[in-house]
């Protein structure tokens, strides 16, 4: 992992490796801390697990297919949902995903990877367009996990984005061949329409 940040050389263009994936632990007036993770209470199972790339819809109408949200996605399973309504019916099982992704803190103009998070699937998450990458044994999952801390996240500059990340993250798992290299076939461009 780079210590610093460092420059690469383009037209109008800087990428600026941010430090420590975007968090900033040691900096007082950057205090964040990670995104809860389940993965205490629901563990990766150590079985094969479909790995989809997640392509989140637009908020707003005009949103263009490059500025889409991806992640890695994998469920981690189905589970009963405990808590009765008001009324004593049940609720329907909650849907544990995985997931590697950027995410933009509110009030953060740039990028975040605060590492793999396990969490239930809102009702919107589950009906989200999901690519369909490799079936990965736990071990190949956590070699994908290792991808994602080893892929830089840069500094805002107007073209890196959560798509170039999951991109890259993929693409090094297929250089490791964590899954086959076909198998980047089914990541779509950055045009994708929804």
């Amino acid at each position: 992992m780079l210590d610093r940040p460092f420059l690469v050389s383009t037209p109008n263009l800087q990428w600026i490796v941010a430090e420590n994936h975007g968090r900033n632990p040691d900096n007082p007036d950057d205090r964040r801390f990670p995104i809860p993770s389940l993965d205490w209470i629901y563990p990766d199972p150590d079985e094969d697990r479909d790995v989809e790339l997640a392509i989140y819809p637009p908020i707003l109408s005009a949103t263009p297919d490059d500025e889409l949200h991806w992640a890695i996605t994998w469920k981690v399973g189905e589970f009963p949902n405990e808590n009765p309504t008001r009324d004593g019916s049940p609720l329907p099982p909650l849907h544990i995903y995985r997931a590697v992704q950027l995410v933009m803190d509110p009030g953060r103009p740039y990028y975040t990877y605060w590492g793999p998070i396990t969490n239930a699937a809102s009702p919107r998450s589950i009906a989200l367009d999901r690519k369909h990458i490799a079936t990965l044994s736990l071990r190949n999952r956590q070699l994908l996990e290792e991808c994602a801390l080893e892929t830089p996240v840069y500094l805002p500059n107007g073209k890196f984005n959560c798509q170039n990340w999951a991109w890259d993250v993929l693409k090094c798992a297929a250089g490791k061949n964590i899954f086959p290299q076909e198998n980047i076939s089914a990541i779509p461009n950055r045009r994708v329409s929804i």
